[in-house]
């Protein structure tokens, strides 16, 4: 029998075997292709727009039925597609839910007695949900059929980092602020990163991944936070990595097709903040350092001599005829881009480059 979490109180504990499954059978019985089930509504507020609803949210030992999860309920809210300012009262309601849900104090009622003892317990688990929600809705609705949902969720985001409060929370023995960090968000972005790129290849995954990238892409335009190491990925996986040189020109035309594309949404849309990384230089730990593919062996992390090999690289893909002619158009296109940045740079250069940051 599936368990119903009859109260708004409850935030179950996930279980390892709980951050993904694709087509398996979980605790709850049902097949569960993903965290969140999303339903389409029947009726849209204009033809050109599709509105969203959680249907259940499964973590794998429990399932949270719409009317019984105030996290659902308030993504449901955001998934109507509101204006900014209701978006910041979302916020704010957010904000009053983890203090009456986290607080050791308020809290009437919890799953597991382990977050009786450990209050920060409470926090992980929190956040976990939180994160793993959003980022399990970003991944079903990408650039092509989200009508604007990516954006809205981006703006709560900054939202939710702009709120000003005195609360820190305590993840693994470190203290954050709770807002201003995002907690445990990069985190979780990490691990459904890793997921994605490291799993069996399937059209699910592949498009999950690409649609992720363009949330990641997304938060790194708006200046909500810089993940402009995932553009390292993108760049590693489509012009760092040659295909099996024993496969055949269609499969390597498949596998550009697949990232050429991803990898060209990071240059349209943030090429100057990550030619500015690579000016600067990046500031990663050593071993944080995001490593290149078998065709660059130069050193990790940002730097000017890759962004010079990046862009010697869409510019042979950009004439590499078995791909599809749209893959070959994003390389030609990602060329120009960063010509067009470098330009840009040493125009301003006398200014400072400060200048050229802003």
């Amino acid at each position: 029998m599936a368990t119903v979490q009859d109260t708004v109180d409850c935030f179950p504990v996930p279980t390892p075997q709980t951050a993904r499954r694709i087509n398996r059978m979980c605790k709850c019985n049902e097949p569960c292709p993903s965290v969140v089930i999303l339903r389409q509504q029947p009726q849209n507020p204009t033809p050109n727009a599709r509105i969203y609803q959680i249907q259940r949210v499964c973590f794998g030992d429990t399932i949270s039925y719409v009317r019984n999860d105030v996290l659902v309920d308030l993504m449901n809210k955001c998934l109507q597609l509101p204006s900014i300012r209701v978006l910041g009262q979302l916020a704010s309601e957010l904000n009053t839910t983890f203090h009456e849900h986290c607080d050791p104090q308020k809290q009437r009622r919890v799953t597991n007695e382990n977050d009786n003892r450990d209050p920060t317990r409470r926090h992980e688990v929190f956040f976990f949900r939180l994160w793993t929600i959003i980022l399990d809705i970003v991944e079903q609705l990408g650039p092509k059929n989200d009508f604007g949902t990516q954006d809205v969720l981006a703006d709560f985001i900054r939202e939710l980092s702009e709120i000003i409060v005195k609360t820190r929370v305590k993840i693994w023995g470190i203290s954050f602020p709770l807002w201003e960090s995002l907690p445990m968000f990069k985190r979780c972005i990490m691990k459904h990163a890793h997921y994605l790129t490291e799993s069996r290849e399937t059209s699910e995954n592949r498009q999950r991944w690409h649609n992720l990238s363009a949330f990641l892409v997304k938060l790194t335009d708006y200046g909500i936070m810089d993940l402009s190491i995932y553009a390292i990925w993108a760049f590693r996986f489509a012009l760092e990595t040659r295909p099996n040189v024993t496969s055949t020109l269609l499969h390597q035309a498949d596998y550009m097709d697949y990232h050429v594309p991803i990898a060209a949404m990071w240059i349209k849309k943030t090429g100057r903040k990550i030619y500015a990384n690579c000016y600067a230089g990046d500031d990663f730990p050593d071993e944080e350092k995001p490593g290149g593919g078998g065709l660059w062996d130069g050193e990790s992390g940002f730097s000017t001599d890759r962004w010079r090999f990046w862009k010697a690289r869409f510019a042979e893909i950009g004439e590499f005829q078995s791909a599809h002619r749209r893959t070959r158009e994003l390389a030609q296109h990602a060329v120009a881009s960063m010509n067009w940045v470098g330009r840009d740079l040493h125009r301003v250069s006398t200014n400072g480059f400060n200048t050229f940051l802003g």
